[in-house]
């Protein structure tokens, strides 16, 4: 499947290099398309960073935006280029990747493509619940996927026809006032409106649709200092580097598929007795 890459990048120039150094590195069966996207406002240094990666694994093309979008905007932007092609792989530039990750995403990508159950595919092994602010550990049934009623944004790719389905329903959704009464944890309902996330979660919640997770993490994130984060991170994953032969459960055989709340699903957990 034609899946580029796009990387969202502003300020942080250093972060940028270490992303772009493990794509490098990466494993590719076909060539891939990067696209590196930068917000406007940010350190020229970023753009020049951009310009001289020599990218050996396909075309690359720099997106140089002219005003500042803000995060969201720049997020959205991003993912409308999944329109012209058959998804996209998304990253922001204080992640860092696993060789293997493109194989996997090809792989889930194609497994799950035609599951309308299904939202996106995340990169990143969700392994903390924010909602409850503990370690979360999704139960082991055999397979090296889970789905979970959560969006990802540390390494999340969408097929153009989950992007497209998401991008309808928020054109018609976006400004109406999050409610609790919709299912949608308090705790992210406070995010900032700077959070496209937000939204996302939202839209699965309210058409009961879920993200493929892995168990083992293909990006992780250093959580560098930049316009919405700082400070301590505790969400670096372990990275996987020696499983190609991936165990792909599908979502109504799955025993571990979870809500927003991080909290399995009753009729999964019934099918443990």
């Amino acid at each position: 499947m034609d899946i580029p890459i796009i990387v969202i990048a502003h300020n942080r120039p250093d972060s940028l290099r270490r992303l772009l150094r493990s794509l490098e590195t990466a494993v590719y069966e076909i060539p891939v398309q990067l696209y590196i996207s930068i917000d406007g406002g940010g350190d020229p240094e970023v753009f020049a960073t951009a310009n001289r990666f020599n990218w050996k694994h396909g075309k690359k093309e720099v997106i140089r935006h002219g005003k500042n979008l803000g995060l969201k905007k720049h997020v959205l932007a991003c993912a409308d280029k999944s329109l012209e092609h058959d998804g996209i792989i998304i990253l922001e530039d204080d992640l860092f990747v696993s060789p293997l990750f493109y194989c996997y995403a090809q792989q889930a990508v194609h497994f799950s493509k035609d599951d309308e159950k299904i939202s996106g595919v995340s990169l990143y092994a969700h392994g903390f619940n924010e909602t409850a602010q503990m370690p979360f550990q999704p139960l082991s049934d055999g397979s090296d996927i889970f789905f979970m009623q959560l969006a990802s944004s540390w390494g999340q790719c969408f097929t153009k026809e989950q992007w497209s389905r998401f991008k309808r329903w928020y054109q018609g959704h976006n400004a109406k006032a999050f409610s609790e009464k919709e299912g949608v944890p308090a705790s992210i309902i406070k995010w900032p409106e700077a959070s496209w996330k937000k939204h996302f979660i939202r839209y699965m919640i309210l058409n009961d649709l879920y993200f493929i997770y892995p168990r083992a993490s293909y990006s992780t994130n250093f959580g560098d200092d930049g316009t919405h984060h700082w400070g301590d991170n505790h969400y670096q994953a372990s990275l996987i580097f020696n499983n190609n032969n991936i165990s792909l459960t599908p979502f109504d055989e799955s025993r571990a598929v979870y809500d927003s709340y991080c909290e399995i699903l009753p009729d999964r957990l019934n099918r443990l007795t």
